[in-house]
């Protein structure tokens, strides 16, 4: 079993705003957790926003009853309490509309993972040589992609492809978890900010799968959301239907990632 994490700050940011916790359960170790979450960058404390969630989840993880995992229903019902909590925390201390991030989690269980999500971080599963994405994004540029209007590869054209429609901290109305279970048939479990799946598709990604050692593929991914110097030319078909594009870069962006391999 191999559970790595990898962070970068980019190129351009001033501080990294992404916070990340992975652990094995002190009581059992085939219970694992891995958390993500994304400060979101239009606020004043969007590192502040992303730790406070990220630390109550991890500490709740690692002082819990194993009892809980046997519940699935119990486990969401916990989980719902803490980001209720942390919700109100960080509108209380900083006011609405001031303050958020995204979360995206994972509890491998022992027959199924719970997969938790808010905001436009991402969860994939690897299996059969095929990149799947479990989470779907709280974006209004997310619904053009569902609704078959654009190809997901092409949404990091949209200069309103960071706003995203749910996340913890900003309003109470808008603090929305959705949760997904999938078997543990999964070869690799992966988590991403959108520093990360912003520029790389999920093409590319599963490349870099395929072509990399395993103790080196989340390395490889930062890397190249990071540090590639590749050029991006936005499609024909969205020029002539949309406007607010932009021509996206890579490194813009705190990149991190967790990496779960049976």
């Amino acid at each position: 079993m191999l559970l790595q994490t990898k962070t970068d700050i980019g190129k351009f940011r001033e501080r990294n705003e992404d916070f990340i916790a992975v652990s094995r359960h002190p009581k059992n170790e085939d219970i694992v957790f891995m958390c993500l979450a994304d400060g979101m960058g239009g606020g004043i404390h969007g590192d502040i926003a992303s730790e406070t969630v990220v630390k109550a989840l991890y500490d709740f993880f690692m002082n819990s009853d194993l009892s809980i995992y046997e519940d699935i229903n119990i486990l969401k019902d916990k989980t719902n309490k803490i980001i209720d909590s942390c919700d109100k925390e960080l509108i209380d201390r900083f006011g609405n509309n001031m303050i958020g991030t995204t979360l995206c989690m994972g509890y491998r269980l022992k027959n199924k993972t719970l997969i938790v999500n808010v905001g436009d971080s991402r969860c994939y599963k690897y299996e059969d040589d095929r990149l799947i994405q479990v989470s779907e994004d709280d974006s209004e540029v997310f619904k053009l992609y569902k609704n078959g209007s654009v190809e997901k590869s092409d949404l990091k054209y949209f200069g309103i492809n960071n706003i995203i429609t749910k996340c913890i901290g900003l309003n109470n109305d808008i603090c929305e978890l959705t949760y997904y279970e999938i078997d543990n048939s999964y070869d690799m479990l992966l988590f991403f900010s959108d520093g990360v799946t912003d520029l790389l598709s999920d093409i590319e990604i599963e490349d870099i799968i395929k072509h990399s050692d395993n103790n080196l593929i989340l390395e490889n991914i930062i890397d190249r959301a990071v540090n590639s110097t590749d050029n991006f030319i936005i499609p024909k078909y969205l020029k002539d239907k949309y406007e607010y594009l932009v021509e996206p870069f890579y490194g813009k962006d705190n990149a991190s990632g967790i990496i779960f391999i049976k």
